[in-house]
């Protein structure tokens, strides 16, 4: 199956749920596509003593799960220059991949 995940907060809890569901669509040979928008952005720099995002990326990445960020959201919050496991796109991007995916999920 193919699913797209777009993920739209930056509460840490939320965040790293979000990436530990795509992590295990994954695991079961579903391809998984993210995109962040409004503070999901902030996705790639946030950490927490339990819940810790980065680790769950490193591993979607790993899993070659695609992940693209809005770069009006990016440019908007100043992250513009500090993003570099993401993909940075527009909102066109996030219209295609809700097209071309089987199932679309939000966070």
């Amino acid at each position: 199956m193919k699913i797209g995940v777009i993920i739209t907060t930056n509460e840490v809890e939320k965040a790293w749920n979000a990436f530990r569901y795509m992590n295990t669509a994954v695991e079961v040979d579903d391809e998984v596509t993210a995109f962040l928008m409004s503070a999901g952005v902030e996705c790639e720099f946030m950490d927490h003593e339990f819940f810790n995002v980065s680790d769950q990326i490193d591993r979607f990445i790993e899993n070659r799960g695609k992940i693209f960020s809005c770069s009006t959201c990016l440019q908007f919050r100043k992250l513009h220059d500090r993003a570099q496991r993401t993909e940075i796109t527009t909102m066109l991007k996030a219209v295609k991949m809700t097209e071309e995916n089987d199932q679309v999920l939000t966070f």
